[in-house]
């Protein structure tokens, strides 16, 4: 079986921030966006300029709602300084995979 690897680029702080609103808050108003926008960017950065890391913890955010308490819960997480299995591997997943039901 032959296969193609893609290499994805990271993406910077403000494009990253795009993917994270299309992904979480598609259809919302400017004013919440202005409203979550700090605590947003936080997010993304502690992403590293991963899209799949952005995807990934977007998905999280979604099924924790729209609310800026909720983002800095998942800002404040002690899942972003676990010690890496992996080291290729971004903090995000790690932060997404630790709410899982066991």
């Amino acid at each position: 079986m032959k296969a193609t690897v893609h290499r994805v680029e990271k993406m910077d702080t403000e494009s990253g921030w795009d993917l994270l609103c299309k992904q979480v808050l598609p259809e919302c108003n400017t004013e919440e966006l202005a409203a979550l926008k700090n605590v947003g960017i936080k997010i993304v950065d502690r992403c590293e300029g991963h899209p799949l890391a952005i995807k990934v913890i977007a998905g999280l955010m979604r099924s924790r709602g729209k609310s800026k308490a909720e983002w800095e819960t998942i800002l404040r997480s002690d899942s972003w300084s676990m010690q890496l299995v992996l080291p290729e591997v971004p903090r995000a997943l790690y932060v997404s995979y630790v709410p899982l039901p066991s």
